[in-house]
């Protein structure tokens, strides 16, 4: 832009012009030197001798520069030492911040809109300590033009700011009621949603409960009668069912460990041996009483026949092979004496055998002892009936003959006496018995 390029231009313009009125400054005092014998001249005194010197290199610097006045300032900036002008002289003084800004090194350009003027400050050391000021026209209707237009550039961008401002409080109003839109669409999607997850969620719930074991949990029954209603419906059909059947386990379960319980408590206190095999010949229950009868200590389960009771082995595979009940009486030896054994086996309905055993030897004894004594009141029976005839007849021999034969040593009296006392002993020897 035009402001732009001026600036810049002008800046390097009068950096130009500072380098040229130095080098100009410095040969003008070498040649004075040489025409003053070699002795150099400074200060105020080169100013003054050599005005007209500087004023030609003005004129040139300010021809070739182009600008419409040029001067070098003391460094007060109250004092002109040299300067050339292009037509009327341009002595617009500088802000005082311009030379404190131009002894820094700086171009210090100065632009004056209502003059249509441009003003440079620049430090120099030739062929004073002090500055060059330079002046420069520019056109001040396009500078104006420009100047509308930047304005109106910046208005433009303030209406754009500002319009911006208005898009993004139309943008955060759309999106805070775009939002307001969803969190209503959210609310309503959650009612709606409750409205199925919830009786789910309670069924989730409840189906946890009856995991853990309480089957008396029910869901409500409630609303439409759509899917959720007939499944809660069908939940509490089936956790009531569920009860049902698991009390009737539980009471069948309780029945069985009664008739358990009063078996073993019977099996254990009936004298007989109570043994039931497996399909494999092994022992699986025992009581108490099978091992007293056979002589140790305990039948353990799993125990083979063969080696509890090798007797019995043979009428259990005789119950195999008939598959009916096979009742026998056999004789064991345990600990060095035997005993009677009555043995009944039968087919178990689920599977193996039932062996019922007792000891019966006292049994054998006693039907033996009935029988000999039996035999004895037979005999005594036998012996007895004779025994009173011959009473009877040794009374009557007494009687008869005692008279009669001559008895004067008692030989007869003592035989009579000696068959009377003896058949009465056999008699009481026979009561005995």
């Amino acid at each position: 832009d035009y402001v732009d390029n001026f600036k810049s231009s002008f800046v390097q313009k009068p950096r130009l012009a500072a380098l040229d009125v130095e080098n100009f400054a410095r040969d003008v005092k070498t040649q004075m030197a040489a025409e003053n014998g070699g002795r150099a001249i400074e200060g105020d005194d080169f100013a003054a001798n050599a005005s007209a010197a500087l004023a030609e290199g003005l004129r040139q610097t300010l021809a070739y520069r182009e600008f419409v006045t040029i001067s070098i300032v003391s460094a007060d900036g109250q004092e002109i030492i040299a300067e050339e002008n292009a037509g009327t002289p341009v002595r617009l003084r500088p802000p005082p911040d311009a030379f404190e800004e131009a002894r820094n090194g700086e171009v210090v350009t100065t632009l004056y809109e209502p003059q249509g003027i441009g003003t440079a400050l620049i430090k120099i050391s030739e062929p004073v300590d002090g500055y060059v000021y330079a002046a420069k026209p520019f056109d001040r209707n396009l500078f104006a033009m420009l100047r509308d237009a930047e304005d109106q550039l910046a208005q433009y961008n303030n209406a754009k700011q500002r319009s911006g401002r208005l898009q993004t409080i139309f943008a955060i109003g759309y999106a805070q009621i775009t939002a307001l839109i969803l969190l209503l669409a959210g609310r309503l999607g959650l009612e709606a949603a409750g409205r199925v997850t919830g009786p789910i969620g309670r069924l989730a719930s409840a189906a946890h409960t009856v995991r853990d074991g309480d089957l008396t949990v029910r869901v409500p029954v409630s609303g439409p009668k759509d899917e959720v209603y007939a499944l809660s419906q069908s939940f509490n059909a089936m956790t009531e069912q569920l009860s049902e059947q698991r009390n009737a386990l539980i009471r069948a379960r309780e029945e069985e460990e009664d008739r358990r319980r009063f078996v073993e408590t019977l099996l254990a206190e009936v004298s007989a041996g109570v043994i039931r095999m497996g399909a494999d010949m092994t022992v699986t229950l025992a009581n108490r009483s099978a091992g007293d009868l056979l002589g140790i200590e305990e039948v353990q389960s799993g125990e083979a026949l063969e080696v509890v009771a090798p007797e019995f082995e043979r009428y259990v595979r005789d119950t195999l092979e008939r598959n009916s009940p096979v009742d026998a009486s056999i004789e064991i030896s345990r600990n060095g004496s035997t005993r009677h054994i009555r043995l009944k086996t039968a087919p178990d309905p689920a599977g193996g055998w039932v062996l019922t055993f007792d000891d019966t030897t006292r049994l054998i004894n006693a039907q033996r002892q009935m029988a000999w004594r039996d035999v004895a009141r037979r005999i005594a029976h036998e012996i007895r009936n004779p025994l009173t005839p011959i009473m009877l007849s040794t009374e009557r021999l007494r009687r008869r003959y005692a008279s009669k034969i001559d008895d004067h040593d008692g030989v007869f009296e003592k035989c009579i006496d000696t068959i009377l006392r003896q058949v009465g002993d056999i008699g009481r020897v026979v009561e005995e018995a």
